[in-house]
């Protein structure tokens, strides 16, 4: 399903300083009206967190027995797994993304502070079991993560604030290059609404301040990687 006239009716989120933020929940109706019933559940899908997964009762008994760190952790592995299940490969991609990117920040702050970084990693997978299991300083991962040490710079960040925009910055640059050969698909629907998610968590930056703001906080990431040490 193509969605030339929804997408092109969109405010332009890169460009377009005279307009505001969408508001989401304009955007969400509009989203109601135009996408198939399909694509709308994979909306609701990717806004999903883990404390909206629906439990068995089997799997509320369990989680109710685990005490924390491990009960948040199990909620999230079954979030994400709800991800990755997803029939969509723009989905899937996007919940490993996310997953992986969180699994090695919380690594490195762990390997950083001492702590038992078994207990923090969520999922299974082979990044997941490097990430558990090597000692060394990459985790084995360069190889395999494009972005590692874009992601390693992010953890040595002791800034909580400016941690979080720059992960905001990785995702809305992720968003971007893996939406972008989907032509007016589902995928870039999807794209435009977490985008838009990231730019109202910062509001009130009007969209050419948000978007000059990721792009500044990636580039910098990229040429500040090369001396960052774990």
């Amino acid at each position: 399903m193509h969605y030339h006239y929804l997408l092109a009716g969109l405010p332009n989120l890169e460009n377009d300083s005279s307009k505001p933020v969408p508001d989401l929940e304009w955007l969400r109706g509009e989203l109601e009206e135009q996408l198939t019933a399909s694509d709308l559940r994979l909306i609701d899908l990717v806004s999903e967190d883990s404390g909206d997964v629906q439990l068995t009762e089997e799997q509320r008994a369990y989680a109710d027995e685990l005490s924390e760190p491990a009960k948040t952790n199990f909620l999230a592995g079954l979030h994400y797994a709800r991800g990755l299940k997803s029939a969509n490969g723009f989905v899937r991609q996007w919940f490993e993304y996310l997953l992986n990117v969180n699994n090695i920040i919380s690594a490195l702050t762990c390997r950083k502070h001492g702590w038992d970084i078994k207990q923090q990693i969520v999922g299974e997978g082979e990044v997941a079991q490097l990430l558990r299991t090597s000692t060394l300083r990459d985790f084995g991962l360069s190889p395999i993560i494009e972005d590692y040490e874009t992601i390693a710079a992010i953890a040595a960040d002791d800034d909580l604030y400016n941690r979080e925009r720059k992960i905001d910055a990785l995702k809305w640059q992720w968003l971007e290059d893996h939406s972008f050969n989907h032509y007016f698909g589902i995928e870039q629907v999807i794209a435009y609404w977490l985008q838009v998610k990231l730019l109202t968590r910062w509001k009130p930056l009007t969209i050419e301040q948000g978007t000059e703001t990721f792009r500044s906080l990636l580039s910098d990431l990229k040429h500040g990687t090369e001396n960052v040490e774990i």
